[in-house]
């Protein structure tokens, strides 16, 4: 096996983000090629050129910036689709509410068993508007990233709190998606709650 490094370019997308391009290049006599691809945008391109127009760089970051909205906009309305909306248990009890901003899921609202769980974690502090949703790497998976307080200056608290609370062997910020369609569902095992999906 013989492995080559990789040109990495930082390219910017529709949210301003900075997303890390992969790419190689070639040129031999009249012949010049591109081959940049993201795994983060879900996408690549690659350019083939001939003749006396040699560059291809700029042609192929032409491409990437003409298709990276179109991608940017798909993910979006496809993660809303997934994840987004107010998901209720049959005993209405738990309630969470989650959206989808600038290319990100965000929680607005996480009511378990009655407990409004952002009032809970972040004390007398102001409580945020909003908490993202961070995968856990596995399909369908999710943290919230709850704010931790007043910071103290040390490091300590932040590792530390990172699980704040178990109930029933499960961290309180574990969300879990499964199902298609109308049948979709969340599940917050921390109180065996399965929540449905709202329609307005």
């Amino acid at each position: 096996e013989v492995g080559a490094p990789w040109e990495i370019r930082k390219v910017y997308d529709t949210y301003k983000k900075a997303r890390r391009w992969y790419g190689k290049a070639g040129n031999y006599l009249v012949y010049q090629t591109k081959f940049y691809f993201s795994p983060d945008a879900g996408f690549g391109v690659v350019v083939l050129l001939t003749g006396r127009y040699r560059d291809a760089e700029s042609i192929t970051f032409k491409a990437i910036d003409i298709y990276q909205k179109a991608f940017d906009q798909h993910i979006a309305s496809v993660t809303k689709d997934l994840y987004g909306g107010r998901w209720i248990s049959d005993d209405k009890k738990s309630e969470v509410v989650t959206t989808v901003h600038e290319g990100s899921i965000w929680a607005v609202k996480l009511f378990l068993d009655g407990v409004d769980m952002f009032k809970l974690m972040e004390g007398p502090y102001p409580v945020s508007k909003r908490y993202g949703l961070w995968s856990t790497g596995r399909d369908d998976e999710f943290r919230i990233a709850f704010g931790r307080g007043q910071a103290s200056g040390l490091c300590f608290q932040f590792w530390a709190s990172f699980d704040p609370s178990y109930a029933q062997g499960f961290p309180i910020d574990l969300l879990l998606f499964e199902g298609v369609g109308a049948e979709r569902k969340m599940k917050v095992p921390s109180v065996g709650a399965t929540l449905k999906r709202v329609r307005r």
